[in-house]
């Protein structure tokens, strides 16, 4: 293997331009990380993005440059003690060129492959940053990848939508020659931060509706395991890829919109029918990761901002899939219009006792990345498709 790298920033941190409070969701990421290792690389999110014909590395290591001056997110890093973002001016960056060693394709597949998994096994410090890296591998003729690599606590699953598509407009305005970049301006990180902690003070009085959701309780998801659950959680996990037929996701849609609701509703309802069926249970609590953003008008906010929505499901043995699907549709947007208090602060507002064998509340949780259904980005002549790689450690159990 052989390395090279497009021009270094001089390897040392630069000042700190500014110190903002952290909100409570991202302090309980901070204590999670801080506390066991392997829930911050459960905090990894590296995505690959898949070059047929190989970028120009300097001009792509120049849109990463200004996509680090745009967004502030990807320049901080922790105060020692959580609870504040220090944002720096800027921060050491390089973009290392990996040539990938093998005379085959697969060959070359098997050691990028390798370089994947020690990339998800990287510790981010999060005291200290970066957190965010960059690598290009050059896979011969089968053409380049860039792996980029973020820690939750500051870089949300919003967040990565927006560099994916930000990314490719910063390196067609640099090849078109746009000294001022086509993009809108970003949304203010500091801004946002004030408002999230505002909303989150405030939060109080909304663990009057939680109480009501959980007034008979909280239910514990018991999935079937293959062997004896261990008295400590481990948190290694296994990713399983399945790709659903184009043509089989039209009807999931068409058979949601005649019922009046939306895919993701539909595939919520359904995944949590499947959850219903594996435990064996019909009262349980499925998570819902949402993008505070959305709720804050944030939409070029490039941060962490994500909260968990605990969503209650019911399953009674008169259901159809409709009036269950409309029920859980109504929890959730309930779930929506509640969500400004964290899940460390909703379980202590009720009462819970932790329980080192499972963690919190939520076992089970539903994303549904709408924003990464766009196959293919263009990064001016180029075309790329891009790949989410699997963490080595999960949070939840599925």
């Amino acid at each position: 293997m052989s390395t090279g790298h497009a021009t270094l920033v001089p390897a040392q941190l630069f000042g700190v331009e500014r110190r903002i409070a952290s909100s409570r969701a991202q302090q309980a990421t901070f204590a999670n990380a801080m506390l066991d290792p392997a829930l911050s690389l459960a905090c990894n999110q590296c995505i690959s993005i898949l070059f047929p014909e190989s970028p120009d590395p300097d001009i792509l290591y120049s849109a990463l440059l200004n996509l680090l001056r745009r967004h502030a997110s990807l320049r901080s890093h922790f105060s020692a003690d959580g609870r504040e973002l220090c944002i720096r001016e800027r921060i050491p960056f390089e973009l290392p060129i990996v040539h990938l060693a093998g005379d085959s394709a697969e060959q070359r597949q098997a050691h990028y492959d390798q370089c994947i998994r020690a990339e998800m096994a990287h510790a981010f410090d999060l005291t200290e940053g970066p957190l965010f890296r960059a690598t290009l591998f050059d896979r011969g003729p089968e053409g380049q990848a860039l792996a980029f690599n973020c820690h939750a606590a500051v870089v949300d699953g919003w967040s990565l939508n927006i560099i994916m598509t930000e990314l490719p407009v910063l390196y067609g305005d640099l090849v078109a020659g746009r000294s001022e970049t086509s993009l809108p301006p970003a949304d203010s990180l500091t801004e946002s931060q004030l408002e999230t902690i505002a909303r989150e003070r405030g939060a109080a009085a909304l663990a009057g509706h939680w109480k009501k959701v959980f007034a008979d309780g909280v239910p514990v998801l018991d999935l079937a395991t293959d062997r004896p659950r261990p008295h400590v959680r481990r948190y290694e996990s296994r990713r399983e890829d399945y790709k659903v037929d184009a043509g089989v996701y039209e009807l999931v849609k068409a058979a949601g919109a005649r019922a009046g609701l939306s895919p993701f509703v539909t595939l919520l309802s359904a995944f949590t029918l499947y959850v219903a069926r594996l435990s064996g249970q019909r009262d349980f609590i499925v998570g819902v990761p949402t993008p505070g953003q959305l709720a804050a008008g944030k939409r070029r906010l490039l941060g962490n901002d994500t909260r968990t929505l605990p969503i209650r499901c019911t399953v009674n043995d008169d259901d159809t899939f409709a009036t269950y699907a409309q029920r859980v549709r109504d929890r959730f947007f309930a779930a929506y219009d509640n969500q400004w208090i964290s899940l460390p602060d909703l379980g202590r507002a009720l009462g819970l006792k932790y329980d080192p064998a499972r963690g919190g509340c939520v076992a089970v949780a539903f994303g549904f990345d709408a924003g990464f259904e766009q196959p293919h980005f263009s990064y001016g002549h180029l075309r790329a498709t891009h790949f989410f790689n699997p963490r080595l450690c999960e949070e939840f159990e599925l």
